[in-house]
């Protein structure tokens, strides 16, 4: 069976495809170029000479459309196809097949990377969440007195008046298997969100309607769309005004806090939010966390992108069209925490490995 080339003239100039013999009636858009001899080979190599760039440069010369391109079907005959001998043609069509195979391989094997880039990731998460990603070192103030600390100074704040008592601060969920995390180092525990923030530390956004927004404002809300998966997406903002800021008793959010998606798709986004200039607010859907002395901001982000702590995120959302994890839910789900000294080696090595892991990653684009 012989083929032909459909090359289009008018519209979008310079497509073409191989189609079989004789294929009929085609539309006045199209030329068909078809071999005198019926040799595929030659019309394989036309087909790609048809395709390089050089080839649409020449017929581009003869192109009179001005709104879109047209080429007249006499002016297709008029420019030259650079033809070697038909052995040197199927010598040819070979290297590009195998040029074209090539590709494809290097194509699937970047999805491939990218796969196992994306499972080395939660690879280290897994590790880093579990004790086994840095050295233990014997020295480190333990966990539990950590907790114990941070315990104290939540009551010096309810004594101050600061902060009120949550009477359900101290109810951890369980997973299905009435287990937290298992063999972890001696020194770490078990603790939730609730336990070691209180209302100044962590919070939701604040309730802006569109009827609130002002182009011309100064203040800037952070949008949900730009919380990516442990990376900041800048997706522009929108704006209210400072009266409207003071009139809805907004909250300013400021660089470096843990931004957190409570709306769930596949997964929970969180990321630090990064040095942006002026005053700062976000969306009632978006749970912010504080820097604090008690705890490595980072660390808590990487607890909470880790797997382990995304499956109970899924657990305990709620939804049908849209999941969404309440924060009285987010704060209460458990993940394990080092002692402070070792969360920030483990933030120092995690940044290190994603940064080589990021690198690699983006080469494959």
């Amino acid at each position: 069976m012989y083929n032909d080339i459909v090359y289009c003239i008018r519209g979008s100039l310079g497509k073409c495809g191989i189609y079989p013999y004789n294929i009929g009636a085609i539309a006045s858009s199209l030329v068909i170029v078809r071999s005198i001899l019926q040799e595929d080979t030659i019309i394989k190599y036309i087909y790609h000479y048809l395709c390089t760039e050089l080839s649409k440069d020449e017929i581009g010369k003869y192109d009179s459309g001005s709104a879109q391109p047209n080429l007249a079907a006499k002016d297709f005959l008029k420019f030259f196809i650079p033809l070697p001998p038909l052995s040197e043609m199927g010598e040819i069509l070979n290297r590009i097949d195998d040029t074209l195979n090539l590709i494809d391989s290097i194509e699937k094997n970047k999805d491939e990377a990218k796969e196992l880039i994306s499972v080395l990731k939660t690879k280290i998460l897994d590790l880093a969440i579990r004790g086994k990603l840095v050295p233990q070192n014997p020295d480190d103030e333990p966990a539990s007195v950590l907790l114990e600390r941070i315990r104290a100074e939540k009551e010096e704040l309810i004594k101050q008046g600061k902060i009120k008592r949550d009477k359900k601060e101290s109810i951890i969920f369980k997973g299905d298997d009435n287990s937290y995390y298992e063999n972890l180092p001696e020194n770490w525990c078990v603790s939730c969100l609730a336990e070691i923030t209180h209302s100044s530390l962590l919070n939701d956004g604040d309730w802006i309607l569109s009827e609130n927004m002002d182009s011309n404002g100064t203040v800037k809300l952070i949008q949900l769309g730009s919380i990516g998966y442990m990376n900041y997406i800048n997706k522009g903002f929108k704006f209210i005004t400072d009266d409207t800021f003071a009139d809805l008793s907004c909250t300013q959010i400021y660089p470096s806090y843990l931004l957190i998606n409570r709306i769930i798709n596949d997964r929970m986004c969180l990321c630090i939010l990064p040095n942006i200039d002026g005053k700062l607010i976000t969306t009632v859907d978006t749970c912010w966390i504080a820097p604090n002395s008690n705890y490595d901001i980072k660390y808590l982000m990487y607890v909470m992108a880790s797997p382990q702590f995304q499956t109970l995120v899924i657990q305990y959302s709620t939804g049908v069209t849209r999941k969404r994890i309440s924060k009285n839910n987010l704060i209460k789900l458990p993940f394990p925490l080092p002692p402070l000294t070792e969360q920030k080696r483990i933030v120092e090595q995690v940044d290190t490995l994603l940064k080589i892991i990021n690198a690699i990653e983006k080469s494959l684009n």
